[in-house]
């Protein structure tokens, strides 16, 4: 008997999870004729909370239905709504943030029109991280999707985990064979948007110069210096981008690094700030500082 009962709420899970409810359903599928005629039945369903973890709007998105999106916005979904799965990798993002991970300009355009949140955290739990829109946009080196969110305003200096800004997540989440001249126009983007050029990186004390250095991107690490990087600043093995250059046999960026260094004023190492920087964008911070 325990042992059927088991069996039945792995089913009745199963289920939940698969269909997620006749609205969650439409909205997966597209239906735009299916879910007028359930909201129009009862309009509450624009806010169902069956599709464990997520709503219809979030369904709709994740399906990349901007006809459905606008039905449900124009019938009061909440638009700024979170996923709630405890054990998802994908827990407390808006509709927002699954729209631009999806690449989904379109989506995205409605929502922000919607005035959506466009600095919104996702949560921080064990299996997520907390980052905006901005960082998830500059993680796809996407840069009509930056030039839209930082065009409606979007907060280049919101810190997420790990002290990540935008500026890192353009750098170290671009693809392992990214080229210098591939990065180069969503850095300047941030960087002309006065993103903080000196923010470290809480993991490693990574500045994005450290990072540029690692990868051997010369054009980056100009563009980054001529921002007011700070090529002095040390990671937490005591490192500068120098010298994480030449470890790695970069010589010419290692000798742009060195005429840096010997231009700028000795500095303290890169250090961890205790809330997100207001300073000046080429100040190195004062305290110290991924994807989901």
């Amino acid at each position: 008997m325990r042992t059927l009962a088991g069996v039945l709420l792995v089913v009745l899970i199963f289920c939940s999870i698969s269909f997620g409810g006749v609205m969650h359903a439409a909205c997966r599928a597209g239906d735009v004729q299916k879910v007028r005629e359930l909201l129009r039945a009862e309009p509450k369903l624009a806010n169902d909370a069956a599709g464990l973890g997520r709503f219809p709007l979030h369904e709709a998105v994740a399906g990349k239905h901007a006809d459905v999106v606008v039905v449900l916005i124009d019938a009061g979904a909440e638009i700024d709504v979170r996923t709630t799965l405890e054990l998802s990798p994908r827990r407390g993002l808006t509709p927002l943030h699954m729209a631009v991970i999806n690449g989904d300009r379109a989506i995205v355009t409605v929502l922000l029109n919607a005035k959506s949140d466009i600095n919104a955290l996702g949560s921080k739990t064990w299996a997520s991280a907390e980052y905006t829109p901005l960082h998830y946009a500059s993680a796809r080196q996407d840069v009509v999707l930056i030039q839209s969110l930082l065009s409606r305003d979007a907060d280049v200096l919101t810190v997420g985990s790990n002290h990540r800004t935008a500026l890192h997540s353009a750098l170290m989440d671009a693809p392992a064979v990214a080229k210098d001249l591939a990065v180069r126009r969503q850095t300047i983007m941030l960087l002309d948007a006065a993103v903080a050029v000196n923010q470290a990186e809480s993991a490693s004390g990574w500045t994005a110069l450290h990072e540029a250095a690692e990868r051997n991107w010369l054009g980056v690490a100009n563009d980054l210096l001529r921002f007011g990087a700070d090529a002095s600043l040390k990671d937490k093995l005591g490192m500068t981008p120098r010298q994480v250059a030449l470890r790695l046999g970069h010589t010419q960026i290692a000798n742009r690094l060195q005429q840096a260094e010997r231009a700028a004023p000795a500095r303290a190492p890169a250090t961890r700030p205790t809330t997100a920087p207001t300073a000046s964008p080429t100040a190195s911070p004062t305290t110290q500082p991924a994807s989901e």
